[in-house]
């Protein structure tokens, strides 16, 4: 899962397509989730534990496989 901050959604695909042109496939998050503002320590760093939990139910969705 990759947290991202932004004042919209954005879509899903586009943000695999511009990671990928980075960084290996395997490191392409699977899942993304938007936040109004990343939360943060007192120390300024992200809090890992103050981020918000996944939607299971979406994660375990069965997808049809990409054909290439």
């Amino acid at each position: 899962c990759a947290y991202y901050v932004s004042g919209q959604e954005m879509d899903e695909t586009y943000l695999r397509e511009v990671l990928a042109r980075d960084v290996p496939g395997y490191m392409v998050p699977g899942y993304f989730k938007r936040l109004e503002k990343m939360p943060l320590t007192r120390g300024g760093k992200t809090d890992r534990l103050a981020l918000p939990g996944l939607d299971w139910t979406r994660l375990n969705e069965k997808q049809d496989p990409a054909t290439g």
